[in-house]
């Protein structure tokens, strides 16, 4: 939200907030924004509606809103598990829904969005919400088959990295290196690494092998990660991931 209003794409006066808590909603109201304290209001004053819930809350809150919902009304879910099909099978209509599997870092300006629309939804619509998440970042349109498995991708990536990060930290310290430089040294590693991607454009298996000097640190360190089945181990981990969003779907 702070996003999009930073930019100017939308003034605060032109966003509505639903908050129950009677605290957090006077905070929002101090900032400009409109505030209602419930999903009906909030339906009834929007035309775009976005819902960031809890996936076990979802089901209420769609049904809550159902009949309320028209063809001006374009439902954004960023709920985890929710397929577009679900959200109309609720709404008991064919609603205008777009889903959206952003990421941490669009709180920084760096997110990772993916995003999926199916008809009636116009084009102009679709458009208008992408644009709010490519104020904070990249976006990839794809079919909303596919979010759950891109939801092991960037959706829970950041947490990836942050393992990595951390065991590299902890590996610093088990070495006898101060916590705190090992924290900074480790950081400023992989943001330097991953920018030097962004402006090279090389392949990522390339630039990795342009780094392992024949018998040099860099691949005897590459060949524990490959003789302990770090590709697979990674991989796994992204279809538990997967595995997790369709049973969190059928939870639902």
């Amino acid at each position: 939200i702070s996003s999009v209003v930073k930019t100017g794409l939308y003034a605060a006066e032109d966003i509505s907030i639903c908050e129950k808590n009677e605290i957090k909603r006077a905070e929002y109201a101090k900032k400009g924004f409109k505030t209602v304290e419930n999903e009906v209001e909030l339906v009834k004053c929007s035309n775009f509606v976005f819902i960031a819930v809890k996936p076990a809350d979802v089901r209420e809150v769609l049904e809550k809103i159902a009949p309320h919902i028209t063809i001006n009304n374009v439902l954004v879910s960023i709920v985890a598990g929710a397929s577009i099909d679900f959200i109309k099978s609720v709404i008991g209509s064919d609603c205008k829904v777009v889903r959206v599997m952003p990421n941490m870092p669009l709180t920084v300006g760096k997110g990772a969005t993916a995003i999926a629309y199916e008809m009636p939804i116009t084009y102009k619509e679709f458009t208008s919400v992408k644009k709010i998440f490519e104020m904070s970042g990249i976006v990839e349109t794809m079919e909303d088959s596919q979010i759950n498995e891109i939801t092991s991708v960037s959706g829970s990536g950041p947490a990836y990295v942050y393992e990595l990060i951390l065991s590299m930290i902890n590996g610093a310290v088990a070495q006898g290196i101060d916590r705190e430089v090992a924290k900074n040294l480790v950081i400023q590693t992989v943001s330097g690494a991953v920018e030097a991607l962004e402006k090279t454009g090389e392949d990522v298996e390339f630039a990795l092998k342009k780094i392992c000097s024949p018998n040099g640190t860099t691949l005897k360190a590459i060949e524990v990660f490959e003789k302990r089945g770090f590709d697979q181990t990674v991989a796994d981990a992204m279809l538990a991931c997967t595995r997790r969003a369709f049973e969190m779907g059928k939870e639902i």
